[in-house]
């Protein structure tokens, strides 16, 4: 399933598929209203390790398969990510912190991480009050 997500053209197929069913010919003529140059034997590989890894599943609707997402494999994915988010919000806060004694005590100007509401910390922390 991992190898599903590791390529971005498959992303953007997931991606796109997230609003509705496509057509492989809607997935095609889509990405190339979007200026994604892909062909349309190479979209057709793209599919298939998409079908294979479960992320995906076609259906005949008349002459065209047409492609839907399949969210178990999703969350699978999301599931197993789910560790590495404590790791990320502590880059996050370190970031923060950093750029607090960087800059000061700037304020909640445009481009800054204040001390208010909106702070990478939140709430009072260190606010010098």
């Amino acid at each position: 399933m991992y190898h599903g997500i590791a390529d971005p053209t498959r992303r953007a197929v997931l991606d796109l598929l997230r609003s509705r069913d496509f057509s492989a010919g809607e997935i095609l003529a889509t990405f190339r209203e979007r200026g994604v140059a892909v062909s349309q034997s190479t979209l057709s590989q793209h599919l298939g390790v998409l079908r294979r890894c479960g992320l995906v599943a076609a259906s005949w609707q008349g002459r065209s398969h047409v492609y839907s997402l399949t969210p178990g494999a999703l969350r699978a994915v999301a599931a197993w990510l789910r560790p590495f988010e404590t790791m990320w919000e502590r880059g996050l806060g370190a970031l923060g912190e950093h750029l607090d004694r960087e800059h000061g005590d700037a304020g909640d100007g445009p481009g800054m991480i204040g001390k208010g509401a909106g702070s990478a910390r939140g709430g009072e922390e260190g606010r010098g009050s």
